[in-house]
């Protein structure tokens, strides 16, 4: 009987399993599992999934493995829609909450992926399709980690006419002599700045940042890389030798930094009175290294801030003992969450208990970010002692096309931040500032962004530039600005020229601003078109530094420039101003999976600012002298349009007793209220004084050769004096300066400067 019962058994389990062969499994597919898109309307659908894809993503296995799902989608464009809109394009989006879950997203179309969006620490993903044939399309969400059966929302749009780009003429005039010549501008000799060893312990120095501060002091940083930390140089005779400080980090850092200097003369009663603090952050893996120095860079003290597990991070000085601090904070920390956000330190970058995010994947309205850039505030650490600062910054969209302007506005006083609950999203609004036409992207590392000594923002980016046909023939920078604290943005200024075939390929932008209008911007740019990546395209490329003069005060605004690398001894292309040869990588990691691999030996961005007296100063990262290997190299302007040009101004040093006298003033043309606009800083570096005014002069006398101002300023401890000043037209021996308040006065002939009637 037992054998019997065995055969019965056995022959219900053949049964049993015949019977389950014959069932098929059931696909995956969203809710509905299709839709058409015609020239109008939206398609939005649900989905889900079982289980969690444990490698690679198949489309022909995921569905019965139960970690996708499909929707079909049918594009049925008119012809008439087509000619009408020739550029519309169809935006498909998943959204879902908790970003410890992620679906990314696979577009397929004839039996090929046509694109892929697959963004970590993030809630939703974006493709867009451009101008796309009719016909049937099969979009894949692939659950890459995370919790089953979580839900995600797909919305297909279809976008009519994407905005074109919008562009400002200009005149471009190339310095007709070069950079030493007397003509239009004139720089130094590129030098390099050396580290211990000579070439950096890790063998390279890039991502160079550059800060002067009051005194003229100036501050270039650069980083080794991970674990080798970052290098930190110093020059107080204007850039003409500088001295290696070490490294702040101490070895800790180093894979990327940042610099931002604070107002003098803070008044501590632990660190006393300084120069002004030196705020210098270095990225750690994930963590950051923050310090603080207030004797220029001597000596640091430690810092804290606690947005943990980041990338990026910005700073921003503001007053006497205010520092921002930017950073992509990476899901770790802050309640999980994958965000933009700043905190604030009020005790000279010691600790940061203050913050809000910019944008964040678990609040709803804020755009995902691609690439994100630095931090300004205004004013900045002349401000005065009490920070009544704006503070802006800028973002790409994850797929780089859109580019937002965030702000916070004036006082920018961040909340604390709450315990185990998100930040505050309030004190932060973005604004659309540009978007990229068809085929093109904005987030090409980085967007940097300058506020000028009037509160005007300026944003540059480099964008592709495209044939009909949607091949890449160059690359440009732009320039884009707002005069309303970044509600609205100019159309777009091409900055290299376009007629220029030597700057054809332009990109890794960085700016600064003076006076109201008045721009420096410097790129690589080279004469070989074509998509830089690529090191089969650019294998002979030669890369130059350009610099550019923008003034946008004018009803077409202008733009002198000029090759501003370039070393008086050596090869006949380093004399000629050749950095770096082949391609340029921004794909990070991702340029070592090319074939053949990209070349990021200059890593992602270089620096340049203006000091007190409006000229230029750029450190640059350069792989010329050691080919392969880059380190960082700097060089100044002595001659040429500044940036702070305007008639009836003045910026210069002066000796004054054992120390100097730093003084700078502008003397506008417009009145409001019947008071001549114009600004003022004075520094008296052997007394403790700084005297700022930034509210307008009560009186301007202008003479043959003279220009008088009075009005009410405010010094270092935040008390207001009624000045006088006079500034005697000339440059350095002929140009004198002098200032007066009660129970204070001093004057002086101009060692370095120049006072312009």
């Amino acid at each position: 009987m037992r054998n019997n019962r065995f055969a019965f058994g056995c022959l219900v389990a053949a049964l049993l399993a015949v019977s389950n062969l014959m069932v098929p499994r059931v696909l995956l597919a969203a809710t509905p599992s299709s839709g058409t898109l015609s020239a109008s309307g939206t398609v939005t659908y649900t989905g889900t999934t079982t289980t969690e894809n444990p490698a690679n993503f198949d489309p022909s296995t995921c569905q019965t493995a139960g970690y996708c799902d499909v929707f079909t989608l049918t594009v049925n464009v008119s012809n008439s829609f087509r000619t009408l809109h020739p550029n519309f394009r169809v935006n498909i989006q998943f959204a879902w909450t908790g970003n410890t879950n992620e679906f990314d997203m696979y577009d397929y179309f004839n039996g090929a992926v046509i694109d892929t969006s697959a963004n970590s620490f993030v809630t939703g993903q974006l493709t867009r399709l451009e101008h796309p044939a009719n016909g049937v399309y099969t979009i894949y969400a692939s659950m890459s980690g995370g919790v089953p059966s979580t839900t995600y929302t797909g919305t297909v749009t279809l976008q009519a006419t994407p905005p074109p780009i919008q562009t400002i003429a200009s005149t471009y005039t190339l310095d007709p002599d070069g950079k030493f010549g007397p003509q239009m501008f004139e720089f130094t000799s590129d030098q390099q700045l050396i580290a211990t060893s000579s070439s950096g312990s890790a063998g390279q120095d890039v991502e160079p940042g550059i800060v002067i501060d009051p005194f003229g002091n100036i501050y270039v940083s650069a980083i080794e890389g991970v674990p080798a930390g970052s290098d930190l140089w110093r020059s107080t005779d204007y850039g003409n030798t500088f001295t290696y400080l070490g490294k702040p980090d101490q070895s800790a850092g180093g894979g990327d930094e940042d610099l931002a200097v604070g107002i003098p003369f803070a008044a501590n009663q632990i660190l006393g009175d300084s120069t002004g603090r030196l705020y210098y952050s270095s990225l750690n893996l994930a963590d950051i290294d923050l310090q603080t120095s207030t004797n220029e860079g001597n000596s640091f003290v430690l810092g804290d801030s606690p947005a943990k597990v980041v990338d990026r991070m910005w700073l921003a000085g503001a007053g006497t003992s205010r520092d921002y601090l930017i950073t992509l904070q990476l899901g770790a920390a802050l309640n999980g969450t994958d965000s933009l956000i700043v905190t604030e330190s009020d005790d000279g970058g010691i600790t940061y208990p203050n913050g809000a995010v910019i944008n964040q994947s678990l609040l709803a309205g804020t755009p995902e970010t691609g690439f994100h850039s630095n931090i300004v505030a205004y004013p900045g650490y002349l401000g005065g002692p009490s920070p009544n600062s704006s503070v802006y910054t800028t973002f790409t969209s994850a797929d780089g096309v859109d580019l937002y302007v965030a702000s916070c506005a004036a006082p920018c006083n961040l909340p604390a931040l709450p315990s185990g609950a998100p930040p505050s999203k309030l004190n932060f609004t973005s604004t659309l500032a540009f978007t990229a036409p068809p085929g093109a992207a904005v987030g090409n590392v980085f967007t940097p962004i300058a506020v000028d000594n009037d509160g005007n923002l300026y944003v540059a980016f480099s964008m592709q530039q495209l044939d009909t046909n949607g091949n890449q023939t160059g690359q440009n920078v732009y320039v884009i600005w707002s005069t309303n604290g970044g509600k609205t943005w100019s159309k777009a200024l091409q900055v290299n020229n376009p007629a220029d075939a030597a700057t054809a390929t332009a990109m890794l932008p960085w700016l600064t601003a003076g006076d109201q209008g008045n721009v420096g911007v410097f790129w690589y740019g080279t004469n070989v078109v074509g998509n830089p990546n690529s090191q089969s395209i650019f294998a002979n490329a030669k890369w130059k530094m350009f610099y550019a003069y923008v003034n946008i005060t004018t009803t077409k605004p202008s733009v002198q420039y000029v090759v501003a690398s370039g070393t008086t001894t050596g090869t006949a292309d380093q004399m000629a101003g050749v950095v770096h040869y082949g391609s340029i990588c921004t794909q990070g990691l991702n340029c070592n999976t090319s074939v053949p691999a990209g070349n990021r030996e200059l890593a992602e961005y270089s620096e340049l600012t203006h000091d007190p007296l409006g000229m230029i100063h750029m450190a640059f990262s350069e792989d010329n002298v050691t080919a392969g290997t880059a380190f960082t190299w700097y060089n100044k302007q002595v001659a040429g349009p500044g940036l702070i040009p305007n008639v009836g101004t003045g910026a210069g040093y002066f000796s004054l007793g054992s120390g100097t006298g730093n003084l700078g003033f502008l003397v506008g043309t417009k009145t409001t209220s019947g008071i001549r606009e114009g600004t003022l800083s004075y520094l008296d570096t052997s007394a403790h004084i700084l005297l700022t005014d930034t509210t307008g002069f009560s009186t301007v006398k202008v003479g043959t050769n003279t220009v008088q101002v009075s009005g009410t300023g405010v010094l270092q401890d935040g008390s207001s004096v009624i000045f006088s000043a006079i500034g005697t037209a000339g440059g350095a021996g002929t140009g004198a300066f002098s200032i007066s308040w009660p129970g204070y006065s001093a004057s002086g002939t101009l060692v370095q400067g120049l006072i312009i009637k």
